[in-house]
């Protein structure tokens, strides 16, 4: 097996025990069993088990950004307002983190356990996909008040992505069923947050 191939193997094995068993479940032990790779050749390729959890938590990570980034530059052109928009993206990024299972749980744990550590750029990765969408509307408007609108545009965005994920989250562990009705309220919901 390549480095590469193994390497993807390793993040692989390593999600799904977490998302199974939580980050204290984790021993480079059971990545090795799961993923059938030497444990020195775990530690040859990520050095510790810190290094090899956060190499699983920026894929994934880069992935939902990516994908994210991808509709949001298709709703850019389709040119309908920010509500509907915004609406369509949130079922769209839920739609991804529900198919994700495992790579959300994990997503949701790592940065769970580290969210006090983690840096800006973390979120930053996230707020760079609105770019687009602020830019193509703000021809014209003072700088100050144009500041103003991304910082609550950057608010709402992150709201709406936290929203999406704890909704993915409920859903992939069963603790509510995806329905449209479920996605009705936890949408209105999310609107009188914004709102607020």
């Amino acid at each position: 097996m390549r480095k590469y191939e193994r390497k993807i193997v390793l993040e692989d094995s390593t999600m799904k025990i977490v998302a199974e068993n939580g980050m204290v479940g984790l021993s480079m032990r059971k990545v090795s069993r799961s993923s059938g790779v030497n444990e020195s050749m775990i530690y040859r390729d990520f050095e510790s088990k810190e290094k090899l959890l956060r190499a699983c938590y920026d894929s994934v990570n880069d992935y939902f950004t990516e994908e994210l980034k991808i509709s949001i530059e298709r709703k850019i052109e389709s040119k309908e307002s920010f509500l509907d928009s915004a609406k369509e993206l949130w079922n769209e990024y839920t739609e991804l983190l529900i198919k994700s299972d495992y790579k959300t749980l994990y997503y949701c744990e790592y940065r769970d356990m580290h969210k006090m550590y983690m840096g800006i750029e973390d979120v930053g990765r996230v707020n760079e996909s609105i770019a687009g969408y602020n830019a193509s509307s703000d021809a014209g408007v003072p700088e100050e008040l144009n500041l103003e609108k991304i910082k609550a545009q950057e608010y709402a965005f992150q709201f709406f992505i936290e929203s999406a994920t704890a909704y993915a989250k409920k859903v992939i562990r069963k603790e509510i069923k995806d329905t449209d009705e479920n996605r009705k309220l936890t949408w209105l919901l999310l609107c009188q947050g914004i709102a607020q």
